[in-house]
Parts: structure tokens; sequence; C-alpha cells
């Protein structure tokens, strides 16, 4: 004991340590439980709106959050679309632990596009192509789709990974400028959304994961951003009355862990 503190004093100041280390403990276990996140595109989201969930940077193996814990989500919001948002998985030979997605519901069709980490770990796109198609999902890299759903037109952009200077932004100027058409991109990074704001005809709605909210953002507060974040963390953005959401994401990278930056499944209605 130091002779400069009494013994009340001590076991103060040595009870508000272990209170402190503590709550710290508690405040890291619950960074690292998925939330599941209801929003909405718009203030007052319309009666028969398009429901979209989205699942991004599992980085399997080293997903942080359940797999049923996921699902069961999901298939409570009983979602028109799932998007899988990239970073999937990290390394060649991984390919196959895609398929978990089969067990993701969707009323309409679930997407998927590319990540850093798939370029970064040499993936084989064609073998990984196939596994997300025994998952019933679609790989879309430079590629559009359409569907009609509630008897509104939906077209979707599934855009490369923008690290790789792959981006097609002319499948964004080739959407359709009708009133009544739901346009939406699928970005794994969210940094070139004022681009993609800009290329398009009329508003859009885009949707990225990238950045997992900082991974370690103690209160809040993310120090550090990947590459391709741009200014963008989490959550809602908008330029003019185009809108971006970045997704924090499910698993890790680099650090097993997240602080202050909870795992996120999101749930949508457009």
């Amino acid at each position: 004991m130091h002779q400069g503190l009494t013994r009340r004093q001590f076991l103060a100041v040595a009870g508000g340590g272990l209170a402190a280390a503590g709550a710290a403990t508690v405040y890291g276990a619950q960074s690292n439980q998925l939330e599941v996140v209801h929003t909405s595109a718009c203030a007052a989201p319309i009666e028969g709106g398009i429901r979209v969930a989205l699942a991004s940077d599992m980085h399997a193996p080293h997903e942080l959050v359940g797999d049923r814990e996921m699902a069961d989500a999901i298939a409570a919001f009983d979602p028109h679309f799932v998007f899988i948002l990239g970073d999937s998985i990290e390394r060649a030979g991984d390919e196959s632990l895609v398929r978990f997605y089969d067990r993701l519901s969707a009323r309409v069709a679930k997407y998927a596009v590319l990540g850093n980490w798939e370029y970064w770990g040499a993936c084989d796109f064609r073998v990984l192509g196939r596994e997300y198609e025994r998952g019933n999902v679609r790989l879309l890299v430079n590629q559009s789709v359409v569907h009609e759903v509630n008897g509104r037109r939906i077209e979707i952009a599934g855009l490369d990974d923008a690290r790789t200077s792959r981006q097609e932004y002319g499948l964004v100027r080739r959407l359709t400028p009708d009133a009544d058409v739901v346009r939406l991109v699928l970005s794994h990074c969210p940094g070139p959304f004022d681009r993609i704001a800009s290329e398009s005809p009329a508003p859009v709605i885009t949707f990225s994961g990238h950045t997992h909210g900082g991974q370690i953002a103690p209160f809040g507060f993310a120090p550090i951003l990947p590459e391709g974040s741009g200014p963008y963390v989490a959550g809602w953005y908008h330029a003019g009355a185009s809108h971006l959401y970045v997704t924090r994401g499910l698993g890790n990278s680099g650090v097993p862990l997240r602080i202050g930056s909870r795992p996120e499944v999101t749930l949508l209605q457009v």
C-alpha cells in the first residue's frame, strides 16, 4: 500500500478501478452483440413498400454473430430482397462458405456484390458465383437487374468494388428516370456515393458496407476508417434527393473484436 494513502482511500481507488474495468468489459461485450436495425428511406413509408435486408462484411469464417440469429431476424422481417454487400469471405478456398446465405429468406430475390477482401484474397470469382447460386443468390459484378414489386419497377445496379477501380458508372447513368421507378445501387464502399448520386438521371438509393462503423469506435467516435469510406461511417446520408445507407456489417477485420460499433443486420423499407 502506498504510504500516502489511507486504507479507506486505497480501497476507494481500487474499487473505482475495478468498477471501471468491469464497465469496460460489459461495454466491450455489448459492442460485439448483434443489433437488428429497423429503418426507412423516407420519413413516412408508403403502405406496401419494398422491404430490404442488408448483410455485409461477414469476413467468414471470422464473423461475430450467430448464423441463426441473423437468419431469424431476416425471416421475421419477410423482405422482398436481401442484399449482400461484399467482404463475405477473405481468401481463396473459402468460396463455399457463402452457401450460408441459402438460410436467408427473400420473397423476390437475393443479390450480392464483391468487396475488396474478395480481391485481396485472390478468390476465384467463377467458383464464388457458383457457390452463391447454391445459396440462391446472384452475384452482380457491374450488372443490373429489373423486378416489379407491388406494381413498382425496381431497378438494381450492382457495382464492382470501388477500391479496384472497376466500377462501371454507365450502369448508374442508364437507370430509368421515371418518377415511379425505384432505383437501387449496391456498392461495397460508400466513398463513391457522391459520384453515384451525380451520375444517376434521378434520385437513387445506395446501399454500402465496408466501414464496420469504424469497428473500434468508443462511444461512437471512429478515429480510423478504411480507404474507400469517404466521409461516411454508418447510417443514413443524403446528397440532394439521393440517399445512402451504410451498414456496420457483421464481422471484423484486423483485430478480432469491436468496440462501440455493434455488428448490424439492417432491415429497411423503401
